[in-house]
């Protein structure tokens, strides 16, 4: 390791670290001064202990972000220039002669969008006649690092303001963010020679220090934590406004290297176009009922450790949350939601959203992946909303300046989505936290409106509707806000909005609702016939094809707390005839409480020490089938429930048989643009249980060689289902065995095992194991039902 102000050998030249700056060094034009680089090696990331003493950042990231591994070399065949210091305002006002300078980062140029600074070094090398571009994320490391493995080019503390390193470079651990060239994701496993980064993303890096800055929640952006040399942030290339992200310049030629190969998501992949079988359901006029867990036991409320024993892809963390639900035009459900390493905030900077799917046809959802990740923002709160067959998602968090939500959508299904967008707004903007909610709608002209929750220091909290009349393009505050934090919203057929709860507030022990004759510029207030409802708590409600209205939620607040007259506990669905008006109510079996499981599941979990079950964090959706989807998030795990109007209008339990039968066969395919098969699948569909999958489904490459493979029956997968990259290797293969346990094993690119794990009904079990590319064993793991027992 080389220390701060050693001696060290970089590419072909010897470099005393106080030198100030390398030979070759000059000054353009515009006045910066631009630092030779010279070849060299290095390596990228960081697998050191970050004490939180020293770098103010709290214990829960004890080695760093997940996203600064795995630590790789990286090699820079080539010496470059880069600019001493970030591009001052006066010098970014010559190109852009109306930009303002906000005076927070002066003399350095901030707020401006990745674009602008990819338009100002092309306007530079214009002016200058040499080739200026943002620096790559390796080149910038390199740089920063000046030839040591420390957190800092200073050591373990961050050197003072303004100060060199070995190579004369300034200001890479200062306030100041900066954009780089790369396309953010995950690192590769092995090294690399002039890396340029991943071949698409949604967010570009930013590096430098954390994008949530100095007042973010449990997080200081400008703490010594994310001023580290390995530390990366990212975000969307179109941000811009009072940020503290500016950027400096390299002069070199771009390499040639290809961009990495991106590696999508499992639950993105293998998609199938919509069939007649999308609208396959159980018989309508009888009762259907089902539930089953949403996700699997790790991730579900356990830690770090458990979740890298199971084999689960780094960001992927123990508390999921928040969730959106949207079913897709094909049939499949989609959630997407966020993943905290905590519950006990929600507002770290290094969560991430998630997504999975439940295919149309299977029993089983996918396991969790990650869908994207804001790097050092607060990502939190999903809504998704299928907007007569493109699929629409808001996501929010803390951190992003102005920022009220982000936007997305999907045009097949759930399976590719374009860049994430930010909001263009118009007009007076209120109070307003950024977090979507659970109800979006359009209104017979065609505006639509989203429902998030309003000021977090109103009281016990309120709610509000963005509205846009240009799809989307522009947006506006409506003006008026609910009575509740989480109000679940639902057009009425007269015109008029309903807004219910959700949590924080009441009258009389029963949860608000509200209406707006107005679009949502002003509300009524009045008492619901709902029991109020506290934290960890939402409401859901869904106008459903039938015409009625649908709500889900609790009998009681988190705490056990009722209104006289109601002594039903747990969770209900209602059903609306009369727009509102009154509610047929049912309950829903319970489900084992996430505080069950927070506070000690071997204790053993009872009412009257940790409350009643509950749905918590409720979302709901319907599909082209007429089956209601609702899933929860604050249940251990997750919960689905799948139901029909007839259950919930019907005295008892009756539906709630998983029965199974014959029924017409129903074959598949899906072909490439030139005709060539492109997958094959098989189901079964029947009057008792809609439709399933049934046989094999197996997807091609476009040459004919092996993607994908899987058997099923009657909706569950059995036998082998295996995962094969585009060399023909195999990714990962699940061994499913009659009863038990299924086995996962996930290999290197040479073939090597790289993890195995057990699992048998969504928990992980008995012995796991992680190998290193070479073969030796790196860890063995044991699991009793989802629980880390062991490590050696």
């Amino acid at each position: 390791m080389a220390a701060a102000g050693a001696v060290i050998w970089v590419g072909a030249g010897l470099l005393g670290a106080q030198s100030g700056e390398t030979a070759g060094s000059y000054t353009n034009k515009l006045g910066m001064k631009m630092i030779r680089i010279p070849a060299g090696q290095f390596r990228m990331g960081n697998d050191r202990k970050t004490d939180p003493a020293v770098l103010k950042q709290r214990a829960l990231f004890p080695n760093g972000d997940f996203d600064e591994r795995p630590v790789h070399e990286v090699r820079i065949s080539y010496d470059f220039h880069i600019s001493e210091t970030e591009v001052t305002a006066a010098q970014f006002s010559r190109f852009r002669i109306e930009y303002e300078d906000a005076g927070r980062f002066a003399p350095y140029v901030s707020g401006v969008s990745w674009h602008d600074a990819v338009a100002f070094c092309e306007w530079l090398s214009k002016r200058e006649q040499r080739h200026y571009r943002l620096p790559t994320e390796a080149e910038w490391e390199y740089a920063a690092r000046a030839g040591t493995e420390t957190h800092f080019a200073s050591g373990d503390t961050p050197p003072a303001a303004g100060e060199a390193n070995a190579w004369g470079v300034r200001n890479m651990h200062s306030e100041t963010l900066e954009w780089v060239l790369d396309w953010y994701g995950p690192y590769p496993l092995a090294g690399q020679t002039d890396p340029v980064g991943p071949a698409a993303g949604l967010a570009r890096v930013v590096r430098g220090g954390g994008i949530a800055g100095p007042r973010g929640r449990d997080a200081d952006g400008f703490g010594p934590y994310y001023r580290r040399s390995a530390n990366r942030a990212s975000v969307a290339p179109g941000f811009t406004g009072l940020h503290a992200i500016g950027f400096r310049v390299v002069e070199a030629e771009l390499p040639k290297t290809p961009p990495l190969a991106v590696a999508k998501a499992f639950p993105l992949e293998f998609v199938k176009r919509r069939g007649a079988e999308a609208e396959a359901a159980p018989e309508k006029s009888k009762p259907w009922f089902r539930q089953r867990a949403l996700l699997p036991v790790p991730p579900e409320d356990v830690n770090a450790d458990a979740i890298e024993g199971a084999g689960l892809e780094a960001g992927v963390m123990g508390h999921n949350h928040a969730a959106g639900l949207a079913v897709a035009a094909n049939g499949d459900v989609l959630w997407i939601g966020f993943s905290a390493s905590t519950s006990t905030t929600e507002y770290l900077v290094n969560t991430t959203f998630l997504v999975s799917r439940l295919r149309a046809g299977s029993d089983e959802w996918d396991a969790p992946a990650m869908f994207y990740d804001f790097a050092d923002v607060n990502d939190q709160t999903a809504l998704l909303w299928n907007d007569g067959g493109t699929l629409r998602l808001f996501t929010g968090g803390v951190g992003l300046a102005g920022v009220p939500f982000r936007m997305q959508r999907s045009g097949d299904d759930g399976a590719t989505w374009p860049g994430v967008e930010l909001p263009l707004m118009r007009g007076p903007v209120g109070g307003f936290s950024p977090q979507p909610i659970t109800s979006a709608f359009r209104t017979a002209d065609g505006a639509m409106y989203v429902g998030s929750d309003g000021a977090s220091d109103a009281g016990g909290g309120e709610s509000l509707l963005w509205e846009s009349r240009d799809e989307g393009v522009t947006w506006r505050d409506t003006g008026g806000r609910t009575a509740g934090r989480h109000t679940a919203f639902v057009l009425l057929k007269d015109g008029r909005i309903l807004g219910l709860g959700g949590k924080n507030t009441n009258i009389d022990g029963y949860m608000p609702q509200a209406i707006s004759s107005d679009r949502g510029r002003t509300w009524t207030v009045s008492k619901s016939v709902f029991p109020a409802l506290s934290s960890n708590q939402r409401p859901t409600v869904v106008r459903l094809a039938s015409g009625r209205i649908f709500f889900a939620s609790d009998y009681q607040d988190r705490g056990g707390r009722q209104p006289a007259g109601v002594t039903e506990r747990g969770s209900f669905v209602a059903l609306s005839e009369d727009e509102g008006r009154t509610w047929k109510m049912k309950k829903l079996p319970n489900a084992l409480p996430h505080e069950a499981w927070v506070m000690g599941r071997r204790a053993g979990w009872n009412e009257s020490a940790h409350g009643t079950a509950t749905i918590g964090y409720a979302v709901a959706a319907q599909g082209p089938n007429g089956v209601i989807h609702l899933v929860s998030s604050m249940n251990h795990p997750s919960q689905h429930f799948e139901m029909n109007e007839a259950w919930i209008l019907s005295a008892g339990d009756e539906g709630r048989a998983e029965s199974r039968g014959a029924g017409r066969r129903a074959a598949g395919e899906m072909r490439y643009p030139g005709g060539k098969l492109r997958a094959r699948w098989s189901g079964v569909v029947s009057s008792a249980r809609g439709y399933l999958l049934d046989g094999e489904e197996n997807w091609l490459f476009e040459d004919g060689r092996r993607q994908y493979s899987v058997e099923w029956k009657e909706g569950r997968k059995v036998g082998v289902e295996t995962l094969w990259s585009d060399d023909g290797a195999k990714v990962w293969e699940w061994v499913r065995r009659k009863g038990g346990p299924d086995v996962w094993v996930q290999y290197w690119p040479n073939g090597r095992k790289r993890h195995e794990s057990s699992w048998v009904d969504g928990r992980c079990v008995g012995t796991a194991a992680a190998w290193r590319e070479d073969g030796s064993l790196r860890a063995r793991f044991e699991f009793v039902d989802g629980l880390l027992v062991r490590t050696w």
